[in-house]
């Protein structure tokens, strides 16, 4: 992907919140899981796998190897867990736009469900670049109606979304 302003530096060296939320749900349990801009660090990946993973799928333009990537790639078919933790708000709205739709036709593709959690920073609404990269700070809401043109059900509990496709529209 090509963006103006790379989310390199926007990586963090902890477990993703959105991780910790769907730890202990019965999905996990011998889930293949995708982490979609997982990020350079792998506490979020060793979480999965401790509490019941199969396998965490890494995949990061911007941090992994085109190893760890091309492997990801050639894998997704096993997913059966998306996670996309932070992403969205840190990258432009071009951008997010293709990561919906590149989400939504793994989705698509495996029938897995697809969860994502986005940051809202100061929800000013203000997007700009920072000495990280590139925040939006946009609120929860305001990537709903992205998220609801690729996806048949959205569900949103605060900054957290629960995107999937019906078989009516895999069908399609």
């Amino acid at each position: 992907m090509n963006q103006a302003i790379t989310s390199a530096a926007t990586s963090q060296s902890q477990i993703p919140a959105l991780h910790r939320r769907v730890f202990g749900l019965e999905i996990i349990q011998g889930a293949t899981i995708l982490d979609y801009g997982c990020g350079k660090y792998d506490k979020g990946r060793d979480f999965l796998l401790k509490n019941g993973a199969a396998e965490v799928l890494s995949y990061d333009p911007f941090n992994r190897t085109d190893e760890e990537n091309d492997y990801a790639k050639q894998n997704v078919h096993k997913t059966t867990l998306l996670l996309c933790a932070n992403v969205l708000n840190v990258v432009k709205a071009d951008s997010r736009t293709i990561i919906a739709s590149t989400l939504a036709t793994i989705s698509k593709r495996t029938g897995c469900a697809v969860y994502i959690s986005v940051y809202e920073g100061d929800r000013s609404g203000w997007c700009r670049e920072t000495t990280k990269g590139f925040q939006a700070h946009l609120r929860a809401s305001a990537y709903e109606s992205l998220l609801r043109s690729f996806f048949s059900k959205v569900t949103r509990s605060g900054n957290t979304f629960i995107c999937e496709i019906t078989m009516a529209q895999r069908n399609r």
